[in-house]
């Protein structure tokens, strides 16, 4: 695995000089997309050494990419992968629509779409009525949950509501009819 968009991707290559003479050789790593990044390596007669070669990575370059690490003698290319951090979506698969006095309830798909696990907040609210969170931890990349928030209601909160279900990247709503109560029967 390679690192979360936004943190640097690391190369480490072992640099070996096969000849007789001490030499200083620029090695170089490139990425198409990433960059590049060089340093210069002095090495003796049939010694040999490790570098790192880094390149930055941004929020936008999630992806595959294609490394090539060149000495001027010789060459290797790998793949190398750079995860998108976790990123948490919510749908709103249903709501109760209850009876004024009732709980409101709403079933909330959530998938983390990023690669990585993460932690995330989802929050419900309708405004008059309020708001519920729940904090859905360790979903792994690619992985989805269902939770269900509640609003409590009231005598006097029969109407249509917005609710609105989000998390640090993204939001839904829905609307909710909240009932009058069913009268008593007197006349």
């Amino acid at each position: 695995t390679g690192p979360v968009a936004g943190n640097p991707l690391e190369v480490t290559v072992d640099v070996e000089n096969t000849g007789d003479d001490a030499d200083d050789r620029t090695v170089e790593l490139t990425t198409p997309g990433l960059g590049s990044d060089s340093t210069t390596v002095s090495l003796g007669g049939g010694e040999s050494t490790s570098e790192t070669l880094s390149l930055s990575t941004g929020e936008g370059d999630a992806g595959e990419y294609t490394v090539t690490v060149d000495s001027g003698d010789d060459s290797d290319t790998r793949d190398a992968t750079v995860l998108a951090p976790a990123a948490f979506t919510v749908d709103i698969t249903g709501t109760n629509n209850p009876v004024a006095g009732g709980p409101l309830n709403v079933t909330v798909a959530v998938e983390n779409t990023g690669d990585e696990t993460g932690t995330q907040t989802v929050e419900l609210s309708a405004p008059g009525l309020g708001s519920d969170s729940v904090e859905v931890k360790e979903l792994d990349g690619g992985e989805s949950t269902t939770e269900e928030l509640s609003l409590s209601t009231r005598e006097g909160d029969a109407g249509e509501y917005t609710v609105t279900v989000q998390t640090n990247n993204n939001e839904a709503t829905a609307t909710a009819t909240v009932s009058e109560p069913a009268g008593d029967g007197d006349t």
